[in-house]
């Protein structure tokens, strides 16, 4: 990854030094002092800053661009610990014959892939380089590299052509995880009139052949209704981005009339070999609105958009021929309170068992739950032009094996039933004007109560956090 980055600026100066002009900068500073701890005596704070930093430059017939992250060090009481450090990073050259990019630490660019995802190189990665060629008005030519610190991960290749309305694609890559590995992929698509069909073959070359097919099909039934469904499967020997010794089916009906969106799913997975289905799924998504200002998707997340009230949820069974059932369901319900000052949301869900058995919900090893149900109220505040508060309060209650799980469900606690109030608040302010920096304040307070494991109650310290942060933009 470090040559990989070295090289990177060598080659952006060297491109850039006939064409200076149009630099441009921009990226924030943010400024972070964190607690998880309110007892005086257990208080540790954490001082933790981060750079984020954006370079773009033209100039006649080329450009580039580079955007990143530098965190630097943190406190542990009054001394420095650490150094700065590298965080995303993403390098974009633009040439007349070529576009280039060189990104890493989770950064993002585009997916590429082969159909049916046989061999597909992901848009984040930890250390990656890509080359896009176009050759005239007849194909582009991609490379794709994947490492970090010395391995390799893989080499991914592909060529995209178009003839008479046909997609036609070529792909390869070389795989380093278990031993050198070269697998070849060709892909064809096309349109005709409301039906979508693309198909893939791949085959990896070696002593022992591996091979794969599958066949992607839509339609635009009526406007508002369409259809899909995806078969594929890989033999044992095939090695790429998908699974070898798989096979798989889906199907999906979806409508969107603008005011009400549902997607029915069905998925049914297994063994080539053995030609039989081990696992399945089933789930129904669905949202209402009563106007279009905030996406469907983005209903719960971006509820402080609404104009109008709006609606998301879904139901979910996925089973499995080693472990039990599972359901699980949740629906959401947000609008706009009072215009322009507050939003409300309102969440409620259920985790469970679809058979009477235990199932897994964090990690195996650690422990299994036959329940959970939550609940969460959130608001947001306006104000004023400068100041938001957004307020939350949370209710979840667990039962089954040894296992409690906190809001985010990545804290494992040796108890078997328990219920938890969650309450937080947090406050946004624009210090100096509309433009000016965020300071940033959240509190929050996590109770225990009802709490018991294989001898009786257990007691819990309540969980305590804050922080405040300042954010500059520039």
């Amino acid at each position: 990854m470090k040559k990989i980055f070295v090289l990177s600026f060598v080659l952006v100066f060297a491109l850039s030094s006939a064409a200076m002009a149009g630099i441009s900068f921009s990226g924030s500073f943010e400024s972070t002092l964190a607690t998880d701890s309110f007892d005086p005596e257990q208080v540790n704070w954490e001082f933790t800053n981060v750079l984020t930093l954006s370079v773009k430059a033209t100039g006649e017939g080329i450009g580039w661009a580079f955007e990143g992250e530098m965190a630097a060090p943190t406190t542990d009481g009054e001394d420095l610990t650490g150094a700065f450090e590298l965080g995303k990073y993403k390098l974009t050259l633009t040439d007349d014959y070529f576009n280039a990019w060189v990104w890493g630490n989770s950064a993002e660019t585009s997916t590429k892939a082969s159909n049916l995802g046989f061999i597909s190189a992901p848009a984040k990665a930890n250390a990656a380089a890509r080359v896009e060629v176009p050759v005239m008005d007849i194909t582009t030519l991609t490379v794709d590299y994947r490492g970090d610190d010395g391995v390799h991960d893989a080499v991914r290749f592909f060529a995209d052509f178009d003839v008479n309305d046909i997609e036609l694609g070529l792909a390869g890559g070389r795989y380093y995880a278990e031993g050198p590995a070269n697998t070849i992929v060709a892909s064809a698509g096309t349109t005709i009139d409301m039906f979508t069909v693309k198909g893939a073959v791949g085959a990896t070359l070696g002593e022992e052949l591996g091979y794969a097919a599958g066949l992607d099909a839509s339609a635009d039934v009526t406007e508002e209704i369409s259809v899909g469904a995806k078969v594929w499967m890989s033999n044992p020997g095939f090695v790429a981005d998908v699974a070898a010794d798989k096979v798989h089916l889906s199907g999906n009906v979806d409508f969107n009339d603008g005011t009400i969106w549902a997607k029915a799913a069905l998925t049914f997975e297994g063994e080539f070999e053995e030609f039989a289905f081990t696992s399945d799924k089933q789930r129904l998504d669905f949202g209402y609105r009563f106007d279009d200002t905030v996406a469907f998707g983005d209903i719960l997340d971006d509820y402080e958009d609404l104009t109008a009230p709006a609606l998301k949820g879904f139901v979910q069974r996925a089973g499995n021929v080693d472990e039990a059932a599972t359901l699980s369901a949740e629906v959401g319900v947000a609008a706009p309170v009072m215009a322009d000052f507050l939003w409300g949301k309102v969440t409620l869900g259920f985790v469970g068992n679809a058979d009477g058995q235990n199932y897994e919900l964090v990690d195996k090893d650690d422990a299994f739950v036959t329940r959970q149900l939550y609940a969460n109220a959130d608001a947001f505040v306006t104000v004023t032009d400068r100041l938001t508060v957004m307020p939350h309060i949370g209710f979840r209650n667990i039962s089954g094996e040894p296992i409690v799980v906190d809001a985010t469900q990545v804290v494992v606690l040796p108890y078997s039933k328990a219920s938890a109030l969650v309450t937080s608040v947090g406050a946004d302010y624009l210090v100096g004007g509309v433009d000016g920096p965020t300071l940033a304040l959240n509190v929050s307070n996590e109770a225990f109560f009802g709490v018991e494991d294989q001898v009786g109650a257990v007691e819990l310290d309540m969980v305590q956090k804050a922080s405040i942060s300042i954010k500059v933009t520039f």
